[in-house]
């Protein structure tokens, strides 16, 4: 990559979408669960929470008219202890999966949408 490109690329902002039919347990779950704490914008359709200054996770309310069949990325959610997370999603009957690296474990949301929580540290 050319400088120039790095000094283009700075500025991004990064936006990961994800279509839900039920917004009001989506938004508990990443807000509640997930710890990203209140949204920077909530309403009846779409709710987004800012990630870092960089990044936005939004959540897309979507009608049974509308395909929520779209393929969501798989996403990667950095915490400190991501055991304890895991542990605390199992504990509510979200299905977890732990996989071949140390303290990496891949999940589904409400609406069966897949993540990974891995430890921060972890590059």
């Amino acid at each position: 990559m050319r400088k120039s490109d790095t000094a283009i690329m700075s500025n991004e902002q990064f936006e990961i979408v994800i279509p839900v039919r039920n917004l009001d347990s989506c938004r508990a779950f990443y807000r509640g669960l997930l710890g990203l704490g209140n949204p920077v914008f909530d309403s009846n359709f779409q709710v987004e929470f800012q990630l870092d200054n960089r990044a936005t996770l939004i959540l897309q309310k979507i009608t049974d008219g509308q395909d929520g069949q779209a393929k969501v990325p798989e996403w990667q959610f950095r915490v400190e202890k991501p055991e304890e997370l895991s542990k605390l999603l199992h504990s509510y009957g979200f299905r977890i999966e732990a996989l071949n690296r140390r303290n990496t474990f891949r999940c589904l949301d409400p609406e069966n949408n897949p993540f990974i929580i891995l430890n921060q540290t972890d590059a």
